[in-house]
């Protein structure tokens, strides 16, 4: 992830946060595992699963590849 502006390798364990084996925050289709390790890198950056409730694509797409983004809004 581009963390500050600097690529760094996020490392993270196999354990995710579920109940009743169900994951708890992000649902994937099927057996995909992506969306819930991209999840848990956040939260270990962030600090918590609580601090990434939210937010936009363009940030999200800045941090997995570190182009800059821009978001624009339409008037129509």
């Amino acid at each position: 992830m581009c963390i500050d502006g600097q690529m760094k390798e996020i490392i993270l364990d196999d354990f995710f946060p579920c109940s009743n084996n169900v994951p708890i925050f992000s649902k994937s289709n099927g057996n995909e595992l992506w969306v819930l390790l991209i999840e848990k890198a956040y939260a270990k950056v962030f600090g918590t699963y609580h601090k990434i409730e939210s937010g936009l694509a363009t940030n999200a797409m800045k941090d997995l590849t570190g182009a800059p983004c821009e978001f624009t809004v339409r008037k129509e």
